[in-house]
């Protein structure tokens, strides 16, 4: 967290001071899609390690770079990539993915994030171009 002071000095020099799901105006399901991938890329990484295979070994089974796969590993893709990487490495699809209540370590770790300073022109900014 933002020490207090900081803050407070922060906010008196006209800052608004935000974690990132409120800076970005992440909606609870925007914000569920976001850990999901986090975990799944997660899961691919773990998964591959685990089988001692290269990124770049995983990047041609699945017709793609390894550098793409870095993004994959840190669930920065589709979710529809996200899975096929996890079919390849041999983990089977399974109906019930969705866990009501829990919150993932991709959240957990989203909702810890220190606070942002942000100008309030940005704020004011972003609000007439969603109006």
């Amino acid at each position: 967290m933002m020490d207090k002071t900081k803050r407070v000095r922060l906010e008196k020099s006209g800052w608004t001071v935000s974690a990132t799901p409120e800076f970005l105006n992440l909606s609870r399901e925007q914000l569920e899609l976001i850990d999901l991938k986090i975990d799944l890329g997660e899961a691919v990484r773990a998964k591959r390690e685990a089988q001692k295979m290269s990124q770049a070994e995983l990047a041609k089974r699945l017709a793609t770079s390894q550098p793409r796969l870095v993004k994959i590993e840190q669930g920065e893709a589709s979710l529809d990539l996200l899975m096929r990487a996890l079919l390849v490495l041999g983990e089977r699809a399974q109906a019930g993915l969705i866990i009501s209540g829990k919150a993932t370590p991709a959240r957990k770790r989203v909702l810890a994030q220190k606070a942002v300073p942000v100008r309030k022109a940005a704020s004011k900014r972003r609000e007439m171009l969603t109006a």
